[in-house]
């Protein structure tokens, strides 16, 4: 009951993050953003979440519990405070930027005997998880239409929120298959899964083809485009 409850609080928070988010940036209103918010939530970040949690009870055969933790909830409010703030500067002055300041978590995965063989497995599915959503997602964005994509197209509302989970998902499998890690407890799974056993060569290629191929597909194919509304 505990993990369903903090399941729903993320859902709900970062549901709202992503809205705002849509609203200010793609310029989408805010009821179909946040209906898109909540799917793109489910999908990309609890869908990652869970992938982890999966992977460490089945594959690894280690506890695991999803939990909201106070850092994630504060952060994550902090966001949706600036979100807000910026609404409200480009409605009443139309000033406008690019650059959104924002750090927003579900939460985490609490796993016991994080260091043992198999928990570099646990780090690089996650993010596989995202690169393969995306790229299914951007399979069929090829069979039904051709880029440029639009991200932001309400009209075409079905094709758009598609369009929407695949960037955002090669956008989560990038970032987090990064090798970074900030201090002495906060990594991403990137760092984890080719710090925890260097040798594994499978999970490390896995690593490598989450960079790699959502850095092609974000950053290099130019088929995402964002339309900007008349006046």
């Amino acid at each position: 009951m505990r993990e369903f409850i903090s399941l729903c609080i993320a859902t709900f928070i970062m549901t709202i993050v992503f809205a705002l988010f849509l609203n200010y940036l793609l310029f989408i209103p805010i009821d179909t953003a946040f209906v898109y918010g909540l799917i793109i939530t489910l999908l990309t970040l609890i869908g990652h979440e869970l992938v982890h949690r999966f992977t460490a009870t089945l594959l690894c055969n280690m506890h695991a519990e999803f939990r909201v933790t106070s850092l994630a909830i504060e952060l994550t409010l902090f966001s949706i405070l600036i979100l807000c703030a910026l609404i409200l500067l480009k409605q009443y002055t139309g000033f406008y930027t690019y650059i959104i300041p924002i750090v927003a978590s579900p939460g985490a995965v609490f796993i016991g005997r994080m260091h043992s063989n198999c928990s570099d497995n646990v780090a690089s599915y996650a993010p596989a998880y995202n690169l393969i959503v995306g790229i299914v997602t951007l399979m069929y964005l090829y069979t039904v239409t051709d880029p440029p994509f639009v991200l932001n197209d309400i009209n075409n509302y079905w094709i758009t929120l598609l369009a929407l989970i695949s960037y955002f998902s090669f956008a989560l499998a990038f970032i987090n298959s990064l090798p970074l890690k900030f201090g002495d407890t906060l990594a991403l799974d990137g760092w984890h899964a080719l710090n925890i056993d260097p040798s594994d060569k499978f999970v490390t290629s896995i690593i490598v083809a989450n960079i790699v191929i959502s850095f092609i597909v974000l950053f290099v194919l130019g088929i995402w485009v964002i339309q900007i509304p008349a006046g």
